[in-house]
C-alpha cells in the first residue's frame, strides 16, 4: 500500500511543480499587471499538468519501475516527451490549412491564408519547447518525491563498496 501512496504523492508533486513554475514565470515577466489573473493561471496550469501526470506520467513511471530503469535521466526525457507530444498535436500548425484565415501576434503575421509563416513556425516551436520543459520539471518532481517517499528507496548517498569505514 505504501508504494501506491508514494505514487499518489509524487503525482501531486508532478502536477504542482509545473503549475508553480508557470505562475512564477508569469509573475516575473508580467509585472504588476498580471496579479489579477495569477490564481486563474495557476489553477488552469495545475489542471493541465495534473491530467498529463495522471494520464501519461504515472504510466511511464510505472513502466520504468517495472523494467528497472527508474532513474532521473529516463524520467526527465519521458517528461520532456510527455510535455511535447500533446502540445505539438494540440497546436499543430496546419490545422487552419485550406482556410483563408490570417493571424497576427505582436504585430507580426504568423498565419497567412491558413499557412504558417516563419514567425508562426517559431511561435509553434517555442510553445512546444516550453511545454517540454514544463513536462521535464514535472517528471523531475515526480522522481524526487517518489524516491524520497517510497519504501526502500532513498536519495542518500551510499559509500563505495571497497571503501573502508571511517579511520579510527
Amino acid at each position: 500500500m505504501r508504494p501506491l501512496l508514494a505514487a499518489a504523492i509524487a503525482t501531486l508533486a508532478a502536477a504542482l511543480a509545473p503549475a508553480l513554475a508557470m505562475t512564477c514565470l508569469l509573475l516575473v515577466f508580467g509585472g504588476k499587471e498580471v496579479f489579477p489573473i495569477l490564481p486563474l493561471v495557476f489553477f488552469v496550469a495545475l489542471a493541465v499538468s495534473f491530467l498529463h501526470a495522471l494520464c501519461f506520467g504515472v504510466l511511464v513511471a510505472g513502466w520504468l519501475v517495472r523494467v528497472g530503469r527508474f532513474r532521473l535521466l529516463p524520467m526527465l526525457l519521458s517528461g520532456l516527451v510527455i510535455g511535447i507530444v500533446p502540445a505539438a498535436i494540440w497546436q499543430q500548425p496546419y490545422k487552419h490549412a485550406g482556410t483563408q484565415s490570417n493571424a497576427w501576434s505582436n504585430g507580426v503575421l504568423t498565419l497567412d491564408d491558413g499557412i504558417p509563416t516563419l514567425a508562426g513556425w517559431i511561435d509553434y516551436l517555442q510553445f512546444i519547447g516550453y511545454a517540454g520543459v514544463l513536462g521535464a520539471i514535472g517528471a523531475t518532481a515526480f522522481y524526487l518525491v517518489y524516491k524520497g517517499v517510497s519504501p526502500g528507496n532513498s536519495l542518500k548517498l551510499e559509500p563505495l563498496r571497497d571503501s573502508a569505514g571511517p579511520a579510527s
